[in-house]
């Protein structure tokens, strides 16, 4: 198994001359207080990991072995012919993980990115020993942020990742006529791009989402200032046009609820975001619904 590193942002710190010792200790304070806001982890996984099929599970589920795997992580299902040729069989979802086992199962799907109707279509279907790879393309990641500070400091400080602008997303929901992006948007886009990660900047939280399954990977505490605010989300694209009726048509009059809502609408059972959602209602007096992802105020 290769790949599925955890990288870490490291703060930097500047080296500032003062003389006065009563200074010297506030400026050590500050540090310190801001060393331990800004001093969080980012889940990046280094190269894609590699397995192979142990056995299926019905018609659309199969068993690999592997030591460690987020559930949501996303990859494809390879059938080798020889050495030097193989085609893609299947996309695939981890649906579960057992450590004490050190198997997850993965659910799969057809594979539809590469589709041309006009050639030959085989038929093979996934078999045992068929080559796994997941976490593909986390390599390459998108960012939506409500600011261009926030989108800047954030793309800064995390490293090994080929970030796709946000422009061109936008240039896809005004194509579309999408000022508020569906979960089918953003699947088409990473689609598109081979794009891995999906990162959302929202309620000062950085959310890690696999791309295609929108799957919540990891939320990171990232109270940055946002800087000029922009709506669906940063991007030097001034107005995304809109349908004149329709889902995605309607403009975003609440950026954090809005994305929260879709994060939530896509992870129904995810224990990490019902913690976060939990507290942000216990301090705000707002809950998030995860099965309907609509609000509720007391």
């Amino acid at each position: 198994m290769q790949g599925y590193q955890k990288y870490a942002y490291r703060a930097e710190a500047q080296v500032i001359v003062v003389y006065n010792p009563l200074s010297i200790l506030l400026h050590v304070r500050l540090f310190v207080r801001y060393l331990l806001i800004w001093l969080f982890p980012f889940l990046l996984f280094g190269g894609s990991l590699h397995s192979t099929v142990e056995r299926l599970i019905g018609s659309d589920q199969a068993v690999v072995h592997i030591d460690t795997i987020d559930v949501g992580v996303s990859g494809v299902i390879l059938h080798r012919f020889d050495a030097t040729h193989s085609t893609i069989l299947a996309r695939c979802v981890v649906s579960a993980f057992d450590q004490q086992r050190a198997e997850a199962i993965l659910t799969f799907s057809p594979f539809e990115s590469l589709s041309q109707p006009s050639l030959p279509q085989g038929r093979w279907e996934v078999s045992q020993g068929d080559t796994v790879i997941l976490a593909q393309h986390y390599e390459r990641a998108l960012l939506l942020s409500a600011g261009d500070d926030a989108y800047h400091a954030i793309t800064k400080r995390i490293a090994a990742t080929e970030w796709i602008h946000p422009d061109t997303f936008a240039a896809l929901l005004s194509y579309k006529g999408h000022p508020s992006p569906l979960r089918e948007d953003i699947h088409e886009f990473c689609t598109q791009n081979a794009i891995g990660l999906l990162y959302i900047h929202a309620n000062d939280t950085l959310f890690t989402l696999d791309c295609q399954s929108l799957s919540l990977l990891e939320l990171t505490p990232a109270p940055f200032e946002l800087g000029t605010r922009s709506v669906p989300f940063y991007s030097r694209i001034p107005k995304i046009n809109a349908n004149w009726f329709g889902e995605g048509s309607d403009e975003i009059t609440d950026y954090d609820r809005y994305y929260l809502e879709l994060i939530a609408l896509n992870n129904p059972q995810n224990s990490k975001l019902d913690s976060y959602l939990k507290s942000k209602e216990s301090r705000s007096g707002v809950g998030f619904d995860q099965n309907t992802s609509e609000q509720s105020h007391d």
